[in-house]
């Protein structure tokens, strides 16, 4: 599998450790994950990715589109497809604007 990464340009360099591209076949198709002090943004080109919680309670998840994960406190396993096209993105730990609401409106 080929990874293929850029920092972005200022000011998004700011807020985005790094954008980045997997293309190809995995050598290992699960991936132990731990707890991460950043946030994720996931887009899969290609088949389905799973994701299994450390906690049994939580159901598995299987992506199709894209998603975002905040900052996570345990470990989980992922699970790429046979081939991999996936194009994400890694926020900067701590640099994840975030608004907050009050009564409806934007604070």
């Amino acid at each position: 599998m080929e990874y293929v990464g850029q920092v972005p340009a200022p000011p998004l360099d700011r807020f985005i450790d790094d954008i980045y591209c997997l293309t190809g076949v995995p050598q290992h198709r699960l991936m132990s994950v731990p707890p991460m002090p950043s946030a994720h943004f996931f887009l899969p080109l290609g088949g389905p990715v799973r994701l299994w919680d450390s906690d049994s309670s939580v159901p598995l998840a299987v992506f199709t589109e894209a998603w975002f994960m905040g900052v996570w406190t345990r470990r989980f396993l992922f699970e790429y497809p046979a081939l991999v096209r996936l194009v994400g993105s890694t926020s900067n730990p701590g640099d994840v604007p975030v608004r907050r609401h009050a009564g409806g409106r934007a604070a």
